[in-house]
């Protein structure tokens, strides 16, 4: 396929002379009659079309016609209000370049914990020598570091971004999918690198115009959390965790839980999601 610029349609100038905004027409030559013709002339408008003219970003690719015989014409917008908030500049194929819309919901989620905060309270018979848990909660063997733990509201928040897009390429669903299932490693919403992670996205491209796509995060703070005296500094949503054994003293001493080590452990893929070209 051979891309060239047909027309500059429009460029609107500022009083220094400055390009404020845009529309380029680009025609694509060559293109195979296959089922993501449209995906593939995209992405080729997409590589060759700069990023920014003047002052201008790019805003949006649409797909002006497809004149037949392997030739389609695409019709690429600038504007001044298209730059990405967080550094990049320029959107991925068919971003629009309107502020997307935020919503949140700080009800919390759930997380099972086997470890309490501090020592917990102990009762027993006047005089009884009462097993020592440490941190544990629900310890029911004495032989064993086991137990039960509990269910408790974590503090978490979700936060699911609205964007208007003009078309969906192969090549920006796959950078979906690969994103998925993973966590910032650029401060991103205004959140440190280790808060967001990215539980996917959803939407219906009706075929025409522009459509609405979802994306949906969620958010846990980095934190610094203290267990037994000991300081540890972990990202939003790695994973802390200990090793544990029972004790016997002797001399008639109960058993007691004590912590060996304690460990953090990233589960979740740290990747840069100013490449889903939010405007956020």
């Amino acid at each position: 396929m051979e891309v060239q610029l047909e027309a500059k349609v429009t460029q609107t100038r500022n009083g220094w002379n400055e390009i404020t905004a845009a529309t380029w027409r680009y025609v694509v030559t060559g293109v195979p009659d296959t089922t993501d013709a449209t995906d593939q002339v995209m992405d080729e408008v997409y590589a060759e079309s700069p990023a920014q003219v003047g002052n201008a970003f790019r805003e949006s690719l649409d797909i002006d016609e497809n004149r037949g015989g392997g030739v389609w014409s695409v019709e690429v917008s600038y504007s001044e209000d298209a730059q990405d908030t967080e550094g990049s500049t320029g959107a991925g194929p068919g971003i629009s370049g309107n502020r997307a819309v935020v919503s949140f919901d700080t009800s919390g989620g759930t997380e099972h914990v086997t470890s309490s905060l501090k020592a917990p309270k102990k009762f027993g018979k006047a005089g009884a020598k009462i097993p020592d848990p440490g941190l544990l909660i629900g310890w029911k063997d004495k032989t064993k570091a086991e137990c039960d733990g509990v269910d408790k509201v974590a503090p978490s928040m979700r936060k699911t971004v609205v964007q208007r897009m003009s078309a969906l390429s192969t090549r920006y669903e796959n950078l979906l999918i690969d994103l998925t299932g993973t966590v910032n490693s650029n401060k991103f919403m205004g959140r440190e690198p280790g808060e967001v992670l990215f539980l996917g996205a959803s939407g219906s491209d009706p075929g025409r115009g522009k459509f609405d796509v979802t994306f949906n995060f969620a958010i846990q703070r980095n934190e610094t959390v203290e267990i037994e005296g000991i300081k540890v500094e972990k990202k939003g949503w790695e994973y802390v965790w200990s090793i544990t054994k029972p004790t016997i003293p002797g001399d008639g001493q109960p058993p007691k839980i004590l912590i060996e080590g304690i460990y953090v452990s990233p589960i979740y893929k740290e990747t840069d999601f100013r490449q889903l070209g939010l405007h956020v």
